[in-house]
Formats: structure tokens, sequence, C-alpha cells
């Protein structure tokens, strides 16, 4: 719905929101031991799987903005001092290499030219060459308007270093782009084995 000015904002965020939205935001929060928050919330987990087309990844649904995503994964997934491989594609991969910094993560820079998403080789070589604890992509960075192909970019960290943790911001693809987690059902073959993926 457009704001009042009659200007209709059409960015990543913030987002415009209906008035019959705006109203429940407006209620006074419910317990989180009350019944219904309960009901509703695990109502939103199976949701979230739908959109994230997974049966058995578990969503997290975290207040804040996207990039809390990063201190997500810079502090649950890794120790200080481990090995970050940043595919950097734009100004969310920096700040997301700057996060990894703050929480004491080594970062290892993989630098795209402006307007350029991952390459494939250029990815493969540098898992090569070292051992890495996550790394960390970008589905969709506003900033130079890239996509990157997450699918085949995970089937490679997967291929190359099995054990490596493949972290995705997928904050501006959400909805838009498929992303898949993980899935053990045998009707969907497409498995991204995506550690974390924060939309």
């Amino acid at each position: 719905m457009p704001q009042k000015d009659g200007k209709l904002l059409m960015i990543p965020g913030p987002c415009e929101f209906h008035e019959d939205v705006l109203k429940v935001v407006g209620e006074a929060s419910p317990s989180h031991v009350a019944p219904s928050f309960i009901e509703e919330f695990g109502s939103t987990i199976g949701m979230l799987r739908k959109v994230f087309l997974t049966s058995t990844g578990q969503p997290f649904v975290i207040a804040g903005s996207g990039s809390l995503g990063w201190d997500f994964v810079a502090c649950n997934l890794m120790e200080p001092g481990e090995k970050a491989l940043i595919c950097n594609t734009g100004y969310f991969s920096d700040s997301w290499a700057t996060c990894i910094k703050a929480y004491k993560g080594q970062v290892v820079n993989l630098q795209m030219p402006v307007g350029g998403a991952v390459c494939p080789k250029m990815l493969e070589a540098a898992l090569k060459k070292e051992k890495y604890k996550i790394v960390c992509l970008t589905q969709v960075d506003t900033s130079t308007g890239v996509k990157n192909d997450i699918k085949t970019l995970a089937s490679i960290v997967k291929t190359v270093q099995p054990e490596c943790l493949v972290t995705v911001d997928g904050v501006c693809a959400f909805a838009a782009e498929v992303v898949m987690i993980q899935n053990n059902n045998d009707q969907i073959t497409h498995l991204w084995n995506l550690t974390f993926s924060c939309n």
C-alpha cells in the first residue's frame, strides 16, 4: 500500500504494510507461553518450511534486520580464529565480512568484479587452496544487482570440502528466488545442502 504521500516504496526494506497489518502489529504482544501464541508460532514455522521447500530444515524466527543473520552465523557456527571464505559480489558481502571479523573470525575475500557473479572455477580453486570452516554467499546483492547460482556454488563447496558449512544471505531474494536448505523428501531431488540461509 502506498505511503500517505502517494509514493510507492519499492526496495527490499523497510517495506510498506497494509493498514490491516499495521493494526495487528499495534496490538499488545501475547505471552510467549500463551496457548494461542504457541499455536500461531508453530503454524508460522510450518509455513516457513513450505516457503523454503524443506521438510527437515529448521527455521528460526529472529527479530532484527537482515544483517542479524550474519551475527547468527558468526557467533553460532564459527569459533574465533576459524576461516570464512566470503564470496564477494558487493556491499552486503563486504558487510558480512566485517561482521565475521567482529567475532574474531579470519576472513578470506574471494572478490568478484563489480557486477559479476561468483565464478564457479574461482570458488573451486579457492577451496582447493585452503581449508575453510564456512563459505558465505549472497544470493542477490542489491548494491550490484548480482544474482548468484547458489545451488551450483553450494555443490562445489560440498564436493571439494564436504565438512565446510555453506551459508547464504538471501534477504533480497526471499520469496522471489528459490532457496532450498535441505530436504530428505524423495520427490525433491535438488538438494542444496545449505547450513543456514538468512532471509
